[in-house]
């Protein structure tokens, strides 16, 4: 992705990517590490969001699953509502991309023009008298009529409604929000056919992770404390990186914040120098480690992605350089999302309240000790780890399907459609 420069960027994207795929990890290692995956789509998506102009547009096909993954994928969607104006989501209807498919898919319109403040989603029903799309009858151009009218003026209907991004950044990332209107009663699939449609796709998402779990590269792990394991002092691969500058009224600073749950940095804000209470704002770095003293205890650690280098943060926000030939930057980032861990991070935390001024110093964070392999090994685990992260996506939405059933037979009943 860092070979792609501004003469290699593009106004207008228009594609549907391959979903459900796996890449080999020849082509996994021209990925950030913090986002790197072998699902296909979220590879693409990162290619796109790398691939745009300031400026220019995408419209893309998108799976539900990538919509609802957290892990990597949320990590993935975060940076592209933060960096990108995710305006409007289409949910299509079954049926659209068969025989090939039976996934739920999604048009997804964003524009590199800024972050995302709302979005905007419109359900494209089925015809009356149709149950679903198939092959010989497929969905025709003249069919988006409706939402070509309400696309130039929008305001929310029985198909459309908007969601504000403060509730969506606040929790998964999940954009996978069905329509309030419905009530959850999702009819996109006839009822007597939903069994078979969520087992044709439990069984191709089985055959995934049975694949994944019998893999040789589970049983060549070495165990955590055997003779390849080593411990590690924080403090000895850990080192401090100032670059404190003073501000200047009339400059622009991009601020950055670290997000909970180990899903890293994420530009929070830009400001003039003036609008800055602080006298110093400290510059950050691709790749070197960052996490919040006042939230570390909830997971605010991450490694700084090449799209934000040169950003700016506060002095709350220590900065270390990771010395790679003992400890991954990735690795580290997984280690600090491991419940065990936080509790340690939460009992050595100091301050009034966990809510505001609860700060783990930088001292308790050096003198910490990490059982950890070779970096060979270390690299293993980061591309499993991001695996199974890809694997979880499509399994969140045949949940909230399975959720859904009960009132989907109710809404059958109602309707006379049982």
């Amino acid at each position: 992705l860092n070979e792609i420069g501004d003469k290699d960027r593009v106004d207008i994207i228009v594609t549907n990517p391959p979903f459900g795929g796996e890449e080999e990890k020849g082509i996994q290692l021209n990925f950030p590490e913090a986002t790197r995956c072998s699902e296909t789509a979220l590879l693409f998506l990162q290619l796109i969001m790398r691939s745009l102009k300031k400026g220019g547009r995408c419209g893309m096909v998108a799976p539900d699953g990538v919509l609802a993954g957290d892990g990597v994928c949320a990590r993935i969607k975060e940076n592209m509502l933060r960096d990108f104006n995710v305006h409007t989501i289409v949910r299509l209807p079954q049926g659209v991309f068969a025989p090939y498919t039976a996934v739920p898919t999604n048009l997804v319109f964003f524009d590199r023009t800024g972050p995302t403040k709302e979005i905007w989603y419109y359900e494209q029903p089925v015809p009356e008298g149709r149950k679903q799309y198939t092959k010989t009858q497929p969905l025709c151009f003249d069919e988006f009529a409706d939402c070509i009218a309400w696309w130039n003026n929008r305001k929310e209907t029985e198909r459309a409604w908007r969601v504000p991004i403060e509730s969506v950044l606040g929790g998964s990332c999940n954009l996978d929000i069905k329509n309030p209107r419905m009530l959850g009663e999702d009819t996109s699939v006839p009822l007597g056919e939903r069994n078979s449609h969520l087992a044709r796709r439990l069984v191709h998402l089985s055959g995934k992770i049975e694949s994944f779990l019998l893999a040789q590269d589970w049983q060549a792990l070495p165990a955590a404390g055997g003779s390849d394991w080593k411990p590690i002092r924080l403090a000895d691969v850990l080192h401090r990186v100032e670059t404190s500058e003073t501000i200047d009224p009339e400059k622009s600073y991009r601020l950055l914040g670290v997000s909970l749950d180990g899903r890293g940095p994420f530009p929070r804000e830009t400001k003039l120098g003036h609008e800055i209470r602080a006298s110093n704002l400290n510059k950050v770095s691709a790749g070197t480690f960052i996490y919040s003293r006042l939230f570390a205890w909830r997971g605010a650690f991450g490694v700084v992605p090449p799209e934000l280098d040169g950003s700016y943060v506060s002095n709350e926000f220590p900065m270390y350089e990771i010395d790679k030939s003992q400890m991954l930057p990735e690795f580290l980032r997984l280690y600090f999302m491991r419940p065990t861990v936080l509790r340690e991070v939460e009992k050595n935390c100091r301050g009034t309240t966990k809510a505001s001024r609860n700060r783990f110093k930088e001292e308790y964070l050096l003198n910490m000790i990490v059982s950890a392999p070779d970096t060979e090994v270390q690299q293993h685990i980061v591309h499993l780890a991001h695996t199974v992260s890809a694997l979880s996506a499509p399994l969140q939405g045949i949940q909230a399907d399975l959720t859904s059933l009960p009132l989907g037979l109710l809404a059958a009943i109602y309707r006379g459609k049982l």
